[in-house]
């Protein structure tokens, strides 16, 4: 919230309204790039782009989960994007840390609907 610049703020706001268009064509593929690329671009701006290099190594499970909550999760990932340009346009760290969380931490919720959606993805874990 403190280092991005207004050329900061106008990138992440492209790539907001690259967002807003995948979301209103319905295109969950071009969306989650752009979900990604939001998140890269916030890291690398912020000066912290050794945290987006961790996130990508460990992030791969994850994103096959992600995709599969695409279908039905884009609109609520696209309203979080908001809610966090918000924030940090703002400069508002308490907020902008508040709505990140929640976004990170909205998959938890969705994995329910995606294991009953794709259960022959899963193992069974009362076999283990």
């Amino acid at each position: 919230c403190k280092v991005l610049t207004d050329e900061d703020l106008a990138a992440l706001d492209a790539l907001i309204e690259k967002q807003r268009q995948a979301v209103e064509a319905r295109d969950p593929v071009s969306f989650h790039g752009y979900d990604d690329q939001f998140h890269k671009e916030i890291c690398e701006r912020a000066g912290l782009g050794f945290a987006w290099d961790i996130i990508r190594e460990n992030k791969a499970h994850m994103d096959r989960v992600r995709f599969l909550s695409l279908s039905f999760a884009s609109q609520d990932a696209f309203g979080d994007h908001l809610e966090i340009m918000e924030a940090i346009r703002a400069r508002d760290e308490d907020r902008a840390v508040h709505h990140m969380r929640d976004h990170l931490s909205r998959i938890q919720k969705q994995i329910v609907r995606i294991r009953a959606d794709h259960e022959r993805y899963f193992a069974d874990e009362t076999e283990a």
